[in-house]
């Protein structure tokens, strides 16, 4: 008999938090072009790339557990399901709603350029930035919603992991470990070629891959590993890239994934505010550039953050609601 996943709402609360770290982290560059806290002090660092580690820690553990108790079965489709629907009404909501309010073009220019409908390509993971005549006047430009390249990457990993499962080597720790160590070699080649778009993109994978493989570790020695990964706290004082990358990719799963298997927490609201994260995280980037726009394309990071996670949870909550109590029975017909 197939083991049921418990579910931790004390990861569902982490979640949120990160969803959180994502929007102050963009608040500064969004709102004055300045740098969050982490930026300031560790090259090629950042509360958002933090954030995004967070997530896809716990989506590479989790979904290495589902697909090993629960098997292959219909799993690239499940994971469309999980991902795609929020992500379509996301994108409906921008271009009906957000881009008539804040386009300086006429309705009709607007609906009548093409541009507004190559921005559909984002409901098929397909990252287009720009709505015709949207936030022109930010400071930061007119970049619609940034924060949805992470949802290609992630979903390319499901896909790299069932891969790696049909060919039975997600089966082993060893065919595992040996793939990571492969890819981590590959990986950190790139900071010689100087490459910061590939190591940017590149470092939640590896994040997904660790996490993924830690699903291997027994209880006991993930103690171990957890007292290994306090050397993680010494490389960021270190203040460098490399070292920020060895944390986040290795110190930031090991912490975790035990919290996953030793921390088990059963609280409704943590539920609740997990539930949401992955519509916040949606709806946070488009929302501040939304605020900041009403403020004139430029304000203090402070308020456009207090605001904008205030609003990124409501929205965020009521895109949830709609989709789980009037979609999802519609969408698991399919």
């Amino acid at each position: 008999m197939k083991k049921k996943i418990e579910q931790n709402n004390l990861v569902d609360l982490i979640k949120y938090i990160a969803a959180i770290m994502v929007i102050l982290s963009h608040s500064h560059s969004l709102s004055n072009l300045s740098k969050d806290i982490l930026s300031r002090n560790i090259p090629g660092a950042s509360l958002g790339s933090f954030a995004v580690a967070i997530f896809f820690s716990f989506s590479g553990y989790y979904i290495m557990k589902s697909i090993m108790t629960k098997g292959d079965k219909n799993f690239v489709k499940k994971r469309a399901k999980r991902i795609l629907p929020e992500l379509m009404i996301v994108v409906l909501l921008t271009i009906l709603i957000i881009g008539p309010i804040f386009t300086n073009l006429s309705l009709k220019e607007y609906f009548l350029n093409p541009k507004t409908y190559i921005y559909l390509l984002n409901s098929i993971m397909i990252p287009y930035h720009n709505l015709p005549g949207v936030f022109l006047n930010n400071i930061y430009g007119s970049t619609v919603n940034g924060a949805l390249w992470t949802i290609p990457v992630e979903f390319a990993c499901y896909i790299m992991l069932f891969m790696c499962y049909r060919l039975s080597i997600s089966k082993k720790l060893k065919g595992m470990t040996i793939l990571f160590i492969i890819s981590f070699i590959c990986y950190f080649s790139l900071y010689y070629f100087k490459s910061t778009f590939l190591i940017t993109t590149i470092r939640p994978i590896m994040v997904f891959m660790f996490s993924a493989l830690l699903f291997f570790v027994d209880n006991k020695s993930s103690k171990g590993l957890i007292a290994f990964s306090l050397i993680g706290i010494i490389l960021l004082c270190m203040k460098n890239s490399i070292c920020y990358d060895l944390c986040l990719i290795i110190c930031l799963p090991i912490i975790l994934v035990y919290i996953s298997k030793n921390i088990l927490v059963k609280n409704k609201v943590f539920a609740t505010l997990g539930k949401i994260s992955y519509s916040m995280y949606l709806v946070g980037f488009v929302t501040q550039q939304s605020i900041i726009s009403i403020y004139g394309g430029k304000m203090n990071p402070s308020i456009n953050f207090i605001l904008s996670a205030l609003c990124a949870t409501i929205i965020g909550f009521i895109i949830n609601y709609f989709y789980e109590k009037k979609l999802k029975k519609l969408v698991d017909k399919i």
